[in-house]
């Protein structure tokens, strides 16, 4: 009987380091959705790649002959390849509240088509994008049940004075917003056994037009998980996610709407919907104790756009995650 009860102390207090258990982190995808101790650093590390290859109006396929027959611009956008690699930082302030800080790199190629002649072209842009910074406050802290609220700035780092040949690219091309941006959200994560189920929303909003005059528009994430932990290293994630973006507003005068609809700001609005699934493994013994590597994958589900987009049809992310006392 005493082995017993030995036996089954030392089972729950190693499921409640909560920290050294794969599902108590939501799908790398999903980022502000936990809190850290008091004093307890967290590093992340994220490598993120997005195609982008298929013509979209409305809620259809398109295919070039398609765009033609509905514009007059002389180029058309056949490809994107978006990769973003970030590091991350949080800090456990109090019991409750949580501080973080985020800078990403990023890599964007696009292939476009000279309506007139077939002829292609390659455009690429790379270099630092915006800073995040983030608070994170604690609502519900339970072993079984999280509430984690958000609230965020957007440092305009990142260029968006992005040219080739002494012409400026469009707006899909350039590596920041220019300007200030306030974001705000909350996360919920409920456990029941090896399961668990979760949801974010998300906002953000840029306040006031940049240096070249125009303001990108209100961006908002909706999505939600579940998980199934087969053992207290690794899990499996399936999740749903919902991007939405506004129009933007004002125009960067040196960007001729003629040439393309990435350089229109009418295209801008649009919303896509994706599946993702994922997986989470945390080393729990050895040398890498601690250390948490994540994966996932996810298709284009569903889309409503403005006029004629190029469609994220594909996205991929790998992670790494540790925390230090």
């Amino acid at each position: 009987m005493r082995l017993y009860v030995t036996l089954l102390l030392l089972s729950t207090a190693a499921f409640s380091d909560h920290k050294n258990i794969a599902d108590r982190h939501a799908p790398i995808g999903v980022m502000k959705d936990h809190i850290h101790k008091p004093g307890e650093f967290m590093f992340s590390l994220r490598a993120v790649n997005m195609k982008m290859d298929e013509l979209i109006n409305g809620s259809d396929e398109k295919s070039i002959q398609d765009y033609k027959d509905a514009n007059n611009k002389s180029m058309i956008p056949t490809d994107m390849n978006m990769k973003m690699y970030m590091i991350g930082a949080m800090y456990g302030l109090t019991d409750k509240i949580t501080l973080g800080v985020m800078q990403g790199y990023m890599k964007n190629t696009m292939e476009m088509e000279m309506a007139m002649n077939g002829m292609e072209s390659e455009s690429e842009t790379q270099g630092l994008g915006d800073t995040s910074l983030s608070a994170l406050y604690g609502i519900i802290d339970e072993q079984d049940l999280k509430l984690v609220g958000n609230i965020g700035l957007t440092l305009p780092l990142g260029s968006i004075e992005e040219e080739k040949n002494d012409m400026i690219l469009g707006y899909p091309m350039q590596l920041g917003s220019g300007s200030y941006g306030a974001s705000f959200g909350v996360t919920g994560i409920k456990y029941i056994d090896i399961y668990s189920a979760g949801a974010q929303v998300q906002g953000k909003t840029f306040l006031g037009r940049n240096d070249e005059d125009y303001r990108l528009g209100n961006e908002y994430t909706f999505t939600s998980w579940i998980s199934v932990m087969p053992v207290e290293s690794f899990s499996l994630s399936l999740r749903l996610e919902r991007k939405q973006f506004e129009r933007l507003s004002g125009m960067n005068e040196d960007m001729h709407s003629m040439m393309s609809t990435t350089h229109d700001t009418k295209f801008s609005t649009r919303r896509f919907d994706s599946v993702l699934v994922g997986a989470n493994y945390i080393f729990r013994s050895g040398a890498l104790e601690g250390h948490r590597l994540a994966f996932e994958y996810g298709k284009l589900a569903g889309f409503d756009v403005n006029d004629f987009q190029l469609a994220p049809t594909e996205t991929m992310v790998f992670g790494w995650q540790k925390a230090f006392q």
